[in-house]
């Protein structure tokens, strides 16, 4: 087919934004190949949009199976997989994990399977080479983010388009309040002058005129308390039109922020889970039903997850580089006390035996000292990945996340 020339597919970018149609990026290119692009073969997307989500980021979930679902290989057994793998440079425990399990109860060779990340899997698809055996043109991966790139580029065009539809339509309505409570000070000003021109008169008349007098008084200390109301209100409009963010009065709509855990041998695999608390919930019944994790840090309450995990990457960083210190700090002192000793019992042991001397810096302690890659964790966007050392342990990580949260999350909850 022709392809859709550059002037058709920017009037229907503005034509979407003219009309103000909110769409997400996956009603946008749904709509864009239909409209564009008919004859492309996008029945996987659904599936590949799924994997994208910012919650399987860095996810070991899917199984080599659906390389051979996909097309891109034609055998499943893991000895090809592997070679595949090898070939692409992937890396265990960072792109995939390796799992065995009994191929029947009664014994016999275990079946090993590969589990991928999102990215290793688009890794494996963006790279398949068609062959002879392939039932599926597995070109169309490619194809698929080439124009996924040109969709998203559209996309973000409309978006731009689209919030200036928006700040236009908010700007007349600040413009007409500003109108508003600007004619309203004047009319206040005017009459403050009017009641400061009455109580000078009053001041000319008889005491039984006092009682008016305290009254006008009080008329315009109120209205000068109305005219200092509507200059903050004025501000407060300006400042709420750039922000206006607080927690909902539903608990289950707070932001909340847990953690799960899958051992797999001593390597231990954090998953960290932040949004609404209904959602954490459900999130961490799936993990602990489909994934048979196991809860280490129950729900608490965090007005931004994604603060919380850089913090916690920052604090990390900290306190491995003091652990790293005072290690070896640790390491120095030995060092010192036990070539002190050794110096002495070479002079002692050399005027016993002046024929064959020892030599000092031959049998001088001079121990390994502790680098940064000793203390084996590892941070992911969403996640961490632990494995025992010397230095530090997997409770002084958690305790990292807990002092984190205390020390800098200071949203309050609604009152």
């Amino acid at each position: 087919m022709i392809a859709a020339s550059k002037t058709a597919i920017s009037a229907y970018v503005f034509s979407l934004a003219q009309t103000r149609s909110k769409k997400d990026l996956n009603e946008f290119m749904k709509e864009f190949v239909d409209k564009f692009h008919p004859d492309t073969d996008l029945s996987f997307m659904e599936y590949f949009l799924e994997l994208s989500k910012e919650e399987n980021e860095g996810e070991f979930m899917i199984p080599h199976e659906k390389l051979s679902e996909y097309g891109i290989m034609t055998s499943s057994r893991s000895n090809d997989v592997r070679d595949r793998v090898q070939a692409l440079g992937l890396q265990e425990d960072a792109d995939y994990l390796l799992r065995s399990t009994p191929q029947n109860p009664s014994g016999g060779r275990p079946i090993i399977t590969f589990w991928f990340t999102p990215e290793a899997f688009k890794t494996l698809l963006i790279s398949a080479r068609r062959q002879a055996k392939h039932k599926i043109d597995v070109h169309r991966y490619r194809k698929y983010y080439l124009l996924l790139e040109k969709v998203v580029s559209y996309y973000m065009a409309y978006q731009l388009q689209l919030k200036e539809e928006v700040l236009k339509i908010k700007d007349d309505k600040i413009d007409k309040l500003q109108t508003t409570v600007e004619s309203q000070t004047k009319k206040i000003d005017l009459q403050s002058a009017e009641i400061a021109k009455l109580l000078g008169y009053a001041k000319d008349t008889k005491s039984t005129l006092d009682e008016t007098k305290a009254t006008l008084e009080d008329v315009q200390d109120d209205l000068y308390e109305t005219k200092e109301t509507v200059e903050i209100a004025k501000s407060y409009l300006a400042e709420k039109s750039f922000t206006s963010t607080m927690n909902p009065k539903d608990e289950n709509k707070h932001h909340f922020f847990a953690a799960t855990m899958v051992s797999i041998n001593e390597t231990k695999v954090v998953k960290f889970i932040s949004g609404q608390k209904a959602y954490v919930d459900s999130k961490i019944r799936d993990r602990v039903k489909l994934d048979q994790h196991d809860i280490i840090l129950q729900p608490f309450y965090n007005a931004n997850g994604v603060d919380l995990r850089h913090n916690v990457q920052e604090e990390f960083k900290k306190r491995r580089a003091a652990v790293i210190k005072a290690a070896n700090a640790a390491s120095v002192k030995r060092d010192k006390e036990a070539n002190e000793r050794l110096r002495r019992d070479i002079r002692a042991y050399n005027r016993s035996n002046p024929e064959a001397p020892r030599i000092y810096k031959n049998e001088k302690q001079n121990s390994r000292r502790a680098r940064p890659s000793d203390i084996a964790v590892s941070f992911k966007k969403l996640s961490f990945i632990y494995r025992p050392n010397a230095y530090m342990s997997f409770d002084d990580v958690l305790q990292i996340i807990i002092d984190v949260n205390g020390t800098t999350q200071t949203s309050p909850l609604t009152e």
